[in-house]
């Protein structure tokens, strides 16, 4: 066999395929064949080589799906829809509590007289995946400032005890329902090509549990420090099949709108009008002295 047939899957009738979102290390996800490789042999692994390849986790990424229906109620809706989505999306420093894992709850009942007990599975449930964002703040206190404004908004005025938007002359609604105040986010787990979800996540019901600590003091022997927040968003986890077709379709529109960051035009391509006229400074003199 060459080695690359390992990617090619031994399709085993009666078990699950890629349509199922399972790979049972058959190679049908273009994965390695547990049934092939020999790693922990001792003996010879160079002729399957593939089937040993280790899989290495990729850095998540983020889509917004959905943001609170309150953001229609202001003045421009399309600054906050902006403001958050650049937050979720690209300002995050670091994203953690995509945790995905299986467990199972057992009970033993003894056996005999010598300790020996008899373990029974009672039930299977998985980790509680509660995203976690973090972000450096920026000149402003912007970040700090939109997440107390979302808390007392959209949240809880910590004076009122209910969120400010309810008085708003546009809110008419008989009661104030959880979509007025969360949002929806898709967190995609790429492969190494970035072409395909490996996981993913969709995450809804998200509000911020705070809008960042901010400490002040004085201490003159030392300098100055850039606040970092971090936020537990919480939420209700989606993670079908679906979900993960879903994440894959939405890799391959990010990859079509930006193939090859190489070739994007320089910034600022030309001088600036102040230095273009200095014909005898720097560079230019070589060959034409000044007069």
């Amino acid at each position: 066999m060459r080695a690359v047939d390992a990617l090619d899957g031994v399709g085993y009738d009666g078990l699950p395929t890629d349509n199922m979102g399972l790979n049972l290390g058959l190679g049908a996800q273009n994965g390695a064949n547990l049934a092939l490789g020999l790693k922990m042999s001792g003996g010879e692994t160079a002729g399957e080589w593939i089937n040993n390849a280790p899989y290495v986790t990729q850095q998540i990424i983020p889509f917004l799906i959905d943001a609170p229906k309150a953001f229609d109620l202001f003045p421009d809706p399309e600054k906050l829809y902006r403001n958050l989505k650049t937050l979720i999306e690209v300002r995050s420093k670091a994203i953690s509590g995509i945790i995905f894992n299986t467990t199972v709850e057992k009970v033993d009942t003894a056996v005999g007289r010598s300790g020996q007990m008899h373990s029974e599975a009672v039930k299977t449930s998985a980790d509680r995946i509660e995203p976690v964002h973090e972000w450096d703040e920026v000149l402003g206190l912007g970040i700090n400032g939109f997440w107390e404004w979302y808390i007392k908004y959209l949240i809880g005025d910590k004076d009122m005890g209910f969120p400010l938007v309810c008085r708003f002359e546009k809110y008419t609604d008989a009661e104030y329902l959880p979509d007025m105040k969360t949002f929806t986010v898709l967190y995609v787990v790429p492969d190494l090509a970035h072409r395909r979800a490996v996981r993913a996540v969709l995450q809804t019901n998200m509000f911020p549990d705070n809008a960042g600590s901010l400490e002040y003091k004085r201490d003159l022997t030392s300098g100055g420090e850039i606040p970092s927040y971090s936020i537990n968003f919480g939420g209700l986890s989606q993670t079908s099949e679906p979900v993960r077709k879903m994440g894959t379709k939405f890799l391959g529109e990010l990859i079509s709108l930006n193939v090859d960051p190489n070739q994007i035009p320089a910034f600022n391509p030309k001088i600036a009008p102040g230095l273009e006229g200095l014909k005898d400074q720097g560079y230019n003199r070589v060959g034409n002295p000044p007069v």
